[in-house]
């Protein structure tokens, strides 16, 4: 998946897109400043331990902030970007970089994107390295009896102090704590919805482990529309129609439920009776819920009137992830 989203788009005015040489050539051409979770690099570390332990450090300190992007190839003077200096951006060379990370950075940090950033003919190669907020901060570098806790403070990596390091621990057990609660809301927001007496219903829950990034406003209708549909025909590649599951998620398709989904309260909501006047009507079959944070809420009946028989016990089945 590319880099969709970093300090670079933000001060480029850009809406979440993929990362390209083009944008990194605007931004050394605007001068732009480096950030706590911006760090630009003239090369790449070479094969010595202590540069590959301060490219650990800059993932790590990221990490324990709230993520960021560092550029390779790129000149800088007084903290802002001055020049392309281009980088060797083989596949063998992000392998490396990817290899330093796993070696000292513990734990490993979810989500880690390397990439290579070509431009036209002539043009200087760049290595772009995305650093996702982690939910596991804090994260550690180092082996054996020399070890540390960095964390970015402006454009500085400092290293945490012993309190600081209790803060960061008793923040992660609590944000886990935080994420069952939120998954256990969307089941709780769902069992209303639904009507138990069709017989089985499965319902999956999903929030994102990091905020979306500050967008304008909610997402718009059509971008609900367009997203449904995608994972609808993602649904029908991955198993195929003939296997019948793609059937109980077409119920919404049926009468224009995804064409002209109903605004709720910070969410889209998406439901097989969607022309029902009954404000008490229950679901019959599907129901989707997409979430202005980014969550989603999806539950299917599993009656013989959507795809596959019903349980005698008639009782629901749920699931969350994160």
């Amino acid at each position: 998946m590319p880099i969709m989203w970093s300090r670079l788009h933000a001060e480029l005015g850009l809406s979440p897109t993929p990362l390209t040489h083009a944008m990194v050539v605007r931004a050394v051409e605007a001068g732009m400043a480096e950030a706590d979770d911006l760090d630009w690099k003239q090369a790449l570390p070479p094969e010595v331990e202590k540069k590959r332990l301060e490219f650990a450090k800059d993932i790590a300190a990221m990490a324990n902030t709230r993520g960021g992007l560092i550029v390779h190839g790129v000149r800088e003077e007084n903290e802002r970007a001055v020049g392309l200096t281009g980088v060797p951006n083989g596949e063998r060379d992000r392998q490396a970089l990817r290899s330093f990370a796993n070696r000292y950075v513990r734990p490993l940090v979810d989500g880690l994107q390397i990439e290579a950033l070509d431009g036209e003919a002539g043009e200087p190669g760049l290595v772009a390295v995305f650093v996702p907020p982690s939910p596991d901060t804090p994260h550690v570098i180092g082996e054996k009896n020399e070890m540390g806790v960095p964390y970015r403070y402006g454009t500085d990596t400092n290293w945490m102090s012993e309190s600081q390091l209790e803060r960061a621990y008793r923040d992660r057990f609590t944000r886990r704590g935080d994420d069952r609660a939120a998954l256990d809301a969307l089941i709780d927001g769902l069992i209303p919805e639904i009507d138990l007496k069709q017989g089985v219903w499965v319902a999956v829950v999903a929030r994102p482990v990091a905020p979306l990034p500050l967008l304008s406003g909610r997402p718009e209708r059509e971008g609900v529309t367009s997203t449904m549909l995608n994972a609808l025909e993602l649904v029908s590649e991955v198993f195929g129609k003939s296997q019948g599951r793609v059937p109980v998620l077409n119920e919404l398709l049926s009468d224009g439920p995804i064409i002209n989904p109903r605004n709720g309260l910070r969410r889209w909501v998406i439901r097989s009776n969607h022309y029902s006047t009954d404000p008490h009507e229950l679901v019959d079959c599907a129901l989707v819920e997409l979430h202005h944070d980014g969550s989603v809420a999806l539950a299917m009946g599993c009656s013989s009137s959507c795809v596959v028989p019903a349980s005698p016990t008639g009782s629901p089945m749920f699931g969350r992830c994160l």
